[in-house]
């Protein structure tokens, strides 16, 4: 286990002394050295919700729900190939004025490994007008390549729901 936070693409090398690891028989191991890896990591993004970022009453009120949608970008594919849907979550924290807030999961996000591609769709009318809100992704990979990767991605939205279309 290293002793700190490995850092992204830099190259480390792993080394273990002879008699480090013995067998059952109390056999001693020769030892390695010279084995090099690189640490990888990942690249969220969240694409803008709407061209504003603020939600209108009729974009909040579309039966389809609103689609927030992103990226995973990992110079890895193996990472990609072992993240499953269920590694993400998507949050969304209306930011009150008195600091506190109430956390809205969102129950389903989908994930293409082939293009890196995520999205997630709220229920309709899930925002409050004239409130700031917080969407957060995280990723935690618990799979193959994908364990012990993790990301975070948030962005801000407001809801102005007096409007039916965003004024231009």
């Amino acid at each position: 286990t290293p002793s700190s936070t490995l850092i992204q693409d830099a190259v480390y090398r792993i080394e273990v002394d002879s008699g480090a690891i013995t067998d059952l028989a109390g056999n001693s191991w020769v030892g390695i050295s010279g084995w090099t890896v690189t640490a990888t990591s990942i690249t969220l993004s969240m694409n803008d919700i709407t061209a504003d970022n603020i939600i209108n009453s009729a974009e909040n009120s579309n039966i389809a729900g609103i689609i927030i949608s992103g990226s995973v970008v990992s110079d890895d594919q193996n990472i990609l190939d072992d993240l499953a849907a269920s590694d993400f979550e998507l949050t969304l924290s209306p930011i009150h004025p008195s600091g506190t807030s109430t956390i809205v999961t969102v129950a389903s996000v989908s994930f293409d490994p082939s293009n890196g591609h995520w999205s997630a769709t709220l229920d309709p009318n899930p925002l409050q007008d004239g409130l700031n809100y917080t969407a957060t992704l995280t990723i935690t990979g618990n799979t193959g390549s994908a364990v012990g990767v993790s990301g975070t991605k948030s962005k801000d939205i407001s809801a102005d729901l007096s409007t039916a279309t965003p004024a231009i």
